[in-house]
């Protein structure tokens, strides 16, 4: 019996290449074909198979591909899928190992199977030869939860009468004697045993029964085989692609919100050459981290969205950054009682925004999201303002960099900041912040002394005074400067204070102020976080960094910047087709067609078939005076589609204009043909024929 159930597995081997529903055919590419028959034939349920089978695209097939592996992650969110890289490990390790000579099937194999299923064996004998027993094969596996009521059990393979590859032995149906040669003797159950115990006392145990605990189960064993058979099948619910076939692949991980008071702190930071940065983080508390266990080490894998909107709610920004970490038994033990403060730093544009994060830890399948309002200054003859005050517990002097940067690293000192803003009466504690004024005019300085008062409160009552003065002289003309000071706390008792700076300069008599609360704590009372970087050093000069300020200003309707930014991304990535294509639209918009003409015919050799960038080449002709070229381009595009109607109706107006009633009718004619809703484009080929 449960031979039989072995050789229909293996004869699964022989679906059709091509699956008739009612649907109709789908014929499997020789690539899924191989995935389905040999790379996952003994660990896929029937109910995924069936489902595979009936899908209508390679684009589902890829899909489900990836969920199937997804649904075995041991540590899922993570980047690595350990349960798939040890699958493909396992069978070249069957196929190097389990094959015939001069083959490379040993994945088609019953050792292979078997290998595939559950690995390498905490231990395995061979006994290749004997005078009294056929060539065999002893494995002993834990069953490690797999097998229900099963601790530990015995695989016994063996060469049947001494030939071809080797087979599963089953104690009920072979018995021990199909384990030894018969020539011309015929030997009792007594000597058989003998013979086994002689070769090895775990084989003459496996002989009788394959569960260690059991014996004298010869049926037990029989019942254990049929559980191993079917391990595929309990291993994963196969449910999940059903729920696929019937969404046509449209099925997402569900998250459960999680309510959470996160501390978060912010700063915009603006260097010499003016591209403003966003630095910011948010701390998660030990228990809030949900970190999962495998292999022995504890992981976690987390996705981030940081978003920018306007006021409108319109998004203008947004990114999708994913980060893992991993920790050992012993790092765990150290590291568990600490948060975690996730930094990272992106680019912003001036403006009055909505700061959204979105936060999805991917091993418990939790989301959180907080958001803020950010105003982001702009220098200009009325700007007298302050930013947030950062408090930092620690920093370091680095070799300053011109284009790289990390979150919290100003100029080339790299800050760490407290989200908790707790510090011990010993901390060297650094307040940095920025004040916007107005820039020169004519090189005249129209502030004059710019003066801070660094004042702590501790109930109200004024505690330490600081104060730091810029004379006019040294007043910088860009209309922003920095500060950053030590904090005169070593002398503070424990308890809560406030932090006030207040900035003032001479010509107006302007001031503005900024207040933060902090405490001083007992050392034992305050846990610094493990810092956790979402990007390591970050190249603000970036060609995608640069692009995705370009896309703020657009959306925020700020062409010129838009355009200045779009051709600093072409100087750096001179085939950024996203980029030209943009920068195109707005030259084209902008009544610049010369340009327009100059940076997209760049890109013409490159991508000569792009529909969008071949128009606006079109369009910038047009502009431009060369309508026999522009007719040119947008005939291109139609020997690509001849059925795109925008092109049609766009040459067709093109021709009309050049006198060529002829062409433009019959261009005309052909966009009603594909879409006759279209009263406009009646009513000029109405005009032409008239």
């Amino acid at each position: 019996m449960i031979r039989a159930t072995v050789i229909i597995t293996l004869t699964a081997l022989a679906f059709p290449a091509t699956y008739s529903s009612g649907q109709g055919n789908y014929e499997l590419s020789p690539k899924y074909e191989r995935w389905l028959k040999e790379e996952v034939i003994y660990i896929i349920t029937s109910e995924e198979k069936d489902v595979f089978l009936k899908l209508d695209s390679n684009d589902l097939r890829d899909r489900f591909i990836v969920l199937f592996w997804e649904k075995r992650d041991p540590t899922p969110g993570t980047v690595r899928n350990e349960f798939q890289e040890e699958h493909y490990e396992r069978i070249e390790f069957a196929n190097k190992n389990f094959s015939p000579r001069g083959q490379r099937n040993g994945w088609r194999t019953e050792r292979g199977r078997i290998y595939i299923i559950f690995g390498q064996p905490k231990e395995r004998l061979e006994f290749p030869s004997d005078t009294l027993v056929y060539p065999l094969e002893l494995w002993f596996y834990s069953a490690d939860g797999r097998i229900p009521g099963v601790s530990f059990f015995y695989m016994l393979f063996f060469k049947r009468s001494g030939a071809g590859d080797y087979v599963i032995y089953h104690p009920k149906i072979d018995g021990p004697s199909a384990l030894t040669w018969r020539g011309n003797f015929e030997y009792s159950d007594e000597e058989v045993m003998q013979a086994l115990e002689i070769l090895h006392y775990e084989v003459a145990k496996a002989a009788i029964s394959l569960n260690p605990l059991d014996p004298a189960g010869s049926l037990s064993s029989e019942v254990l085989l049929g559980k191993v058979d079917d391990y595929p099948e309990r291993a994963v619910d196969g449910g999940w692609a059903t729920e696929f076939l019937e969404s046509k692949g449209q099925i997402e991980v569900t998250y459960s919100f999680k309510s959470l008071q996160v501390n978060s702190l912010s700063l915009i930071f603006t260097p010499p050459d003016g591209n403003q940065q966003l630095h910011y983080a948010f701390l998660m508390k030990p228990e809030e981290i949900d970190m999962g266990y495998y292999e022995d080490s504890y992981y976690a894998a987390f996705e981030i969205i940081p978003s920018l909107a306007d006021r409108d709610g319109d998004v203008i920004y947004e990114n999708t950054l994913r980060t893992e970490l991993s920790w050992s038994k012993e790092e765990f033990e150290k590291q568990k009682s600490r948060p975690l403060l996730f930094t990272d730093v992106m680019p912003i544009i001036p403006g009055d925004f909505n700061f959204t994060m979105r936060v999805r830890n991917k091993v418990s399948r939790t989301y959180f999201l907080f958001s803020k309002t950010l105003l982001v200054p702009e220098p200009s003859p009325e700007t007298f303002a302050l930013s947030n005050l950062v408090l930092n517990y620690e920093y370091e002097r680095q070799n300053e960099s011109a284009t790289l940067t990390s979150p919290f690293r100003f100029f080339n000192v790299q800050y760490k900041p407290s989200s908790t803003n707790e510090f011990a009466y010993f901390e060297k504690v650094h307040v940095f912040c920025s004040l916007y004024y107005p820039r020169f005019q004519s090189g005249l300085n129209t502030v004059g002394e710019i003066r801070f008062e660094f004042n702590t409160y501790h109930d109200d009552i004024l505690v330490k005074k600081m104060t730091h003065v810029i004379p006019e002289e040294r007043v910088s003309p860009t209309g922003i400067v920095h500060i950053s000071r030590q904090l005169p706390f070593d002398d503070l008792e424990d308890g809560e204070y406030r932090l006030d700076v207040i900035a003032s300069e001479s010509r107006k008599s302007r001031s503005v102020a900024r207040s933060v609360l902090f405490s001083i704590k007992q050392p034992g009372q305050i846990m610094r976080p493990n810092l956790l970087r979402l990007q390591g050093d970050v190249d603000l000069s970036n060609p995608e960094i640069v692009f995705a300020r370009a896309r703020q200003y657009l959306a925020v309707g700020n062409r010129e910047m838009a355009m200045e930014a779009l051709r600093r991304v072409l100087d750096k990535d001179s085939r950024h087709t996203e980029a030209v294509i943009k920068l195109g639209e707005l030259l084209i918009n902008s009544g610049m067609y010369n340009e327009a003409f100059d940076k997209l015919r760049t890109f013409e050799r490159t991508d000569p078939n792009n529909r969008l960038l071949v128009m606006l080449i079109a369009q910038a002709c047009d502009g431009k005076g060369d309508t026999s070229k522009a007719i040119g381009y947008y005939e291109r595009l139609l020997f690509l589609d001849k059925e795109d109607v925008e092109v049609l109706n766009a040459v067709a107006e093109l021709y009309h204009r050049t006198g060529r009633l002829d062409k433009a009718r019959e261009r005309w004619q052909k966009s009603l043909e594909i879409n006759p809703d279209q009263p406009e484009i009646a009513g000029k080929l109405q005009d032409a024929n008239s």
